[in-house]
């Protein structure tokens, strides 16, 4: 990405300082353009979330879109900058960043022209055992998972996680984390695996902690939705097979409460005569992490074929769609048949979901 010289020219030009979402230790900042440049500065004390640099091990940056991370340089006196690949946690060493809140600031760019809302996330990793008197966990604490997950057109193709309204013969399809495990958090992560793209798809996490109480609701529904609560996010763009990590912030330590949930959600929609979901994507949770980023290591094949688990045809709707609106529509009337796993797939009759279970 050939931005540099034109990069710190622009910023130089700047002296807005970003109004940022931001979570205890994560902020955000949503670009979107038409043109062929879009971008943001970010004071350096609000990009260190008040930690002074010399306590900071380093910034992870996620974005769904190609991006640039640019701030001035101790070492050579010089606008300096990162890329950020897209939907690829970096990790920058902020060792060398200028910081003098007083003056100086960074910044995050995109340059497109698709007119499209693009989220750059950063979170904070600090080299202290503490922050503010809390436990300060550097890497990820691994969830156990029960499954890789079934697959379920629901709304769009999505799995679901933690599914507080499933009915008793999906419980388990539906529950392949513990959602107590969760408690006290700031951070969720996943890791899954994608095969089997012919054309780009949104994905991303679904959140709500359903506390119902006005103080500790927070949720994440997608990126466009109103009923986002206290959360920051990035979606995905995903436009071919690999491993990705999606991850949701939270702005305050998560208080489970009986109606938690928690999936993995699509746009995609499958043709209504692909009933077991042959001609879409399918889709692997690989792992669950809470308090920090789940990252893609380089050596994670992004082609070998998940094995499949046990599989099942057309199901009724058990639940529909657990939106804000309609967090408890709940239908116990399930009628599920059993296919063999040759044929394992999942889809959406107009009046009913099917899943797909992956081990």
């Amino acid at each position: 990405m050939k931005l540099k010289k034109t990069f710190a020219g622009v910023v130089a030009a700047s002296v807005a300082v970003s109004a940022l979402a931001v979570s205890a230790f994560a902020g955000s900042a949503t670009l979107n353009t038409t043109s062929w440049w879009a971008q943001e500065a970010i004071s350096v004390e609000d990009l260190l979330e008040g930690n002074a640099v010399e306590d900071v091990e380093s910034v992870t940056f996620e974005s769904d879109i190609a991006a640039v991370f640019g701030y001035n340089s101790i070492s050579t006196g010089e606008w300096a900058q990162v890329d950020i690949p897209a939907n690829t946690p970096t990790d920058v060493d902020v060792s060398d960043l200028d910081y003098d809140p007083e003056i100086y600031y960074s910044c995050v760019a995109i340059s497109t022209d698709d007119g499209v809302d693009h989220t750059i996330t950063w979170t904070v990793n600090l080299k202290d055992d503490t922050i503010g008197g809390s436990e300060n966990v550097a890497e990820p604490v691994i969830i156990d998972l029960a499954n890789g997950g079934t697959m379920v057109n629901d709304g769009g193709v999505r799995i679901n996680l933690v599914h507080p309204w499933a009915p008793e013969d999906l419980w388990d399809a539906f529950h392949i984390v513990n959602a107590a495990d969760f408690e006290g958090t700031q951070v969720i992560s996943v890791k899954f695996q994608v095969t089997g793209v012919t054309a780009p798809f949104d994905a991303w996490l679904a959140v709500s902690t359903n506390n119902w109480d006005g103080e500790n609701d927070m949720a994440y529904w997608g990126p466009d939705s109103a009923d986002n609560v206290k959360t920051t996010s990035a979606p995905l763009t995903i436009t071919e097979d690999g491993v990705y990590v999606l991850t949701v912030y939270f702005d305050q330590p998560i208080v489970v409460a009986e109606n938690f949930f928690f999936a993995l959600q699509t746009n995609i929609v499958p043709d209504e005569d692909d009933e077991d979901l042959e001609n879409v994507p399918q889709i692997t949770i690989l792992q669950v992490a809470k308090d920090a980023a789940l990252t893609v290591d380089a050596e994670e094949d992004p082609t070998e074929e998940p094995t499949p688990g046990e599989s099942s045809g057309n199901v009724e709707d058990p639940t529909d769609d657990p939106t804000p609106e309609n967090p408890d529509n709940v239908d116990t009337g399930v009628a599920l048949t059993v296919v063999p796993a040759a044929l394992a797939a999942a889809a959406l009759a107009v009046a009913g979901v099917a899943t797909k279970k992956r081990k």
